[in-house]
């Protein structure tokens, strides 16, 4: 273990600490186990320890989820394959390829047994969208030699270079980065292998051909793969394993700030402002306004760190690519456009990485501080208390303190009267007249010798005071 203060790894915990830590394995954070199949799970995980959902997990899904997920993914397969075809025909369009980020995503997240949904989607949108003969070098064989690449950096991805998910760390950026531009690259000369194969292109405009293929590539996984990896598998990784995927504080609503919605306001209109400066305002072309596009990219990154600066890459791209198609840009701006979007990508990517990280460490830095805090107030409370009642309740009175708990009791077994005894108690209390607070199901807790927790409290069978749980 690393200390996050001084970074030195002989850190050990006291004999106090230790006994702290079995009773906070009881609260949020810590391990939980659910009531349904009795699994373990940790929804606060460190970048560290975070890690891609089993694919064994996505298969063993009901049956209708997956045809479920396979026709949506083929759907939105075919409407982005689509989407593409149309920006080709549009002049000064920078190209970027979404089925790409899109296969890209199934892959890391799904594992190999996508691989088949993957292939079938390229084949099919060969035929409906690009009028290819299924047995010529664009078909089959084109199909299958294209995302072997992707399939080789996923599987980098998810086994020696495993990566977070969620990309929290400028580590897990850079191999995700490294590994993707490089099978981009392979999947351009395959691709490129193709059209020359089936007479589509000529041998002088492959280099160009090459360049546009891998920078369609290069830009929707750069863009459109960390947005889909933030805010989109999350949920599906929810809705397939059936499993609480958040912390149960995300459920809490939380009121937005009359600053905030005015800072929202301000970032909208400066990426709006932006992109009418690039693409409709001629008397601005000469001061070369691309370099304005990092400006919110900066702000959100700073503000919300990787899932603000993924969102705000993705919606100016888009927003670029249909203020090409609406204004019928030029095609000279097209190689500046193309560097933009990607310089664009990385810049918000490597940046929004180090703002988490820096958040996530100060987060975890505050609870530590928080825990020894805790720990030493446990202490003192137990050794200078004249009364095991009264050191108990200065424990308890910490536990809500620092912990922000609603409620904290301490129950005690009476031996003469083999019946659990309420020691000392914080918090809001539950509505009981002259009865023992949560007597029944601290016992049954009790007998099972084990950790209960759950997400619902309201909805808890366990807990009988449903008005004080509301």
């Amino acid at each position: 273990m690393r200390c996050l203060n001084c970074a030195g790894q002989d850190v050990r915990p006291s004999h106090t600490k230790r006994m702290l830590d079995r009773l906070l394995a009881c609260f949020p954070g810590n391990a939980y186990r659910c009531q349904a199949c009795g699994r373990r799970f940790r929804p606060i995980q460190s970048p560290r320890d975070a890690t891609f959902s089993d694919p064994q997990m996505w298969s063993g899904a009901p049956v209708y989820k997956q045809l479920l997920l396979a026709m949506i993914f083929l759907a939105a397969f075919l409407l982005t394959d689509r989407s593409s075809v149309a920006a080709l025909k549009w002049p000064g369009a920078p190209p970027w390829y979404l089925p790409a980020g899109l296969s890209l995503v199934l892959l890391l997240c799904g594992g190999i047994a996508y691989l088949p949904l993957v292939l079938i989607s390229g084949l099919v949108g060969a035929v409906v969208n690009y009028h290819r003969p299924i047995f010529s070098w664009c078909g089959i064989p084109g199909v299958v030699a294209l995302y072997i690449p992707y399939m080789g950096a996923a599987a980098l991805l998810r086994g020696r270079w495993r990566i977070d998910p969620k990309l929290g760390n400028s580590r897990d950026v850079g191999r995700f980065l490294l590994t993707l531009l490089v099978a981009t690259i392979i999947n351009a000369l395959l691709g490129i292998l193709t059209l020359l194969g089936d007479g589509l292109i000529n041998w002088p405009d492959a280099l160009r051909t090459a360049i546009d293929w891998w920078a369609g590539d290069a830009i929707a996984i750069v863009t459109f793969a960390p947005f889909l990896l933030v805010y989109v598998v999350p949920g599906v990784n929810s809705w397939l394993t059936s499993g609480p995927a958040v912390h149960p504080s995300a459920h809490r609503q939380h009121h937005v700030s009359p600053g905030a919605i005015l800072e929202m306001a301000a970032q909208t209109g400066f990426v709006l402002a932006t992109i009418w400066l690039l693409f409709g305002c001629a008397p601005a072309t000469p001061y070369q306004p691309l370099y304005l596009l990092f400006v919110p990219v900066v702000w959100m990154a700073v503000r919300h760190g990787l899932p603000g600066a993924a969102l705000t890459t993705f919606n100016l791209n888009a927003g670029m690519m249909f203020a090409a198609w609406v204004t019928q840009a030029h095609r000279g701006a097209l190689p500046r456009l193309q560097l933009a979007m990607l310089a664009l990508g990385l810049t918000s990517l490597y940046l929004g990485a180090v703002v988490t990280e820096r958040s996530r460490a100060e987060v975890e830095l505050a609870r530590r501080t928080r825990l020894e805090t805790l720990a030493a107030e446990v202490g003192a409370a137990l050794t200078r208390s004249r009364i095991l009642r009264e050191g108990l309740q200065l424990c308890v009175d910490g536990f809500v303190r620092h912990l922000e708990l609603v409620f904290a009791g301490l129950w005690c077994l009476d031996d003469s009267t083999n019946v659990l005894e309420l020691e000392a108690s914080a918090g809001i209390h539950p509505h009981r007249d002259g009865k023992a607070l949560f007597a029944l199901e601290i016992g049954r807790i009790a007998e099972k010798r084990t950790t209960y927790s759950t997400n619902e409290i309201w909805n808890d069978a366990m807990i009988s005071d449903k008005q004080w749980a509301q």
